[in-house]
């Protein structure tokens, strides 16, 4: 029996709110991707990944490694 896995990658950046040093609202935005596992149309996992200009080698291999592992785990399916 087949199941329907599949992965949604897309552009998702983030923004995060904090208060300024004098009280007022401030936030600060995150350049990233989000991976979305779908088992039929139910979402099983999120993840979301930050890419900037400014990675590290180790932000690169985790976006790496969740790319393969999302890839993997959609071709489980077949």
């Amino acid at each position: 029996m087949r199941t329907d896995r599949r992965v949604q990658v897309r552009w998702a950046p983030r923004t995060v709110a904090a208060g300024d040093l004098d009280g007022s609202p401030a936030g600060f935005g995150y350049p990233g991707i989000t991976l979305t596992r779908y088992l039929g149309d139910h979402v099983v996992e999120e993840t979301w990944i930050p890419v900037d200009d400014e990675l590290s080698f180790a932000d690169d291999e985790a976006l790496v490694g969740a790319l393969r592992t999302a890839w993997r785990w959609g071709q489980a399916a077949e």
